[in-house]
């Protein structure tokens, strides 16, 4: 099966394919999260896909010169309870290690919410203002990766890198908000934005997707496994 099959069968809420040319993009999860692309001028839209047996393009944006993508609040997408998932393919062209980049998020500091992350070099994912759940995989430039997030009833996150696992407990949820979910930025645009990335195959699903589920969408890529660079752990 493909990617696209993969992911449909697993019902996500939200999920974009990030490949149109012009214009808004219907969301081919529940259909209820339309996508706005915001100052296209710093984006290429239709960009090479990051799926290496598909022909599907992708979007590269500049996310320092303000490009992001947005949709509009939603409750379903505010997650104050477990689980939920969200996965994407992402290929960082520019990374400042000292700074934190929201790869996809529905909120902000001192609003609240959840944030997946570049958090000053690792992948993480925040509740903001309760918890942050950092990993120890460090990105490097020009690579594709297969990203995967799971918080879990059970009170474990979960990331995948490439199908490679890592378990982190975690304490707290995200609490309600009533802000718009974003691609490259938070949801304000007071910071915390993305660097320079190619974005691919959004899903985002209310469910903890299992191990075996992840490995599937894995194995429908062409995405040779990569070797990861991680680091000690790291709690705040």
């Amino acid at each position: 099966m493909s990617l696209n099959s993969e992911i449909l069968a697993d019902a996500p809420l939200l999920y974009h394919r990030l490949n149109t040319l012009s214009g808004t993009e219907t969301d081919q999860g529940s259909g209820a999260h339309t996508l706005t692309y915001n100052n296209e001028g710093a984006m290429t839209r239709q960009y090479p896909g990051l799926i290496g047996s598909d022909s599907d393009t992708a979007v590269l944006m500049d996310c320092l010169n303000g490009a992001y993508c947005s949709t509009p609040h939603t409750s379903d997408l505010t997650f104050t309870a477990a689980p939920f998932t969200v996965e994407l393919l992402w290929r960082p062209t520019v990374i400042d290690a000292g700074n934190s980049h929201t790869l996809v998020g529905k909120g902000s500091f001192g609003n609240g919410g959840w944030m997946l992350q570049n958090r000053l070099g690792a992948l993480a994912l925040t509740f903001l203002g309760v918890v942050d759940i950092i990993s120890t995989f460090v990105p490097v430039v020009n690579t594709t990766y297969h990203l995967v997030c799971a918080w879990r009833a059970s009170g474990n996150t979960d990331f995948y890198v490439n199908n490679v696992k890592e378990n982190i407990p975690t304490a707290g949820s995200p609490t309600t908000n009533s802000q718009q979910t974003t691609i490259g930025r938070d949801s304000t645009g007071a910071g915390n934005v993305d660097g320079a990335s190619v974005f691919d195959e959004l899903a985002i699903y209310n469910t903890g997707l299992l191990d075996a589920r992840v490995s599937a969408h894995f194995a429908a890529l062409s995405v040779a496994p990569t070797l990861l660079t991680l680091r000690s752990p790291l709690r705040w």
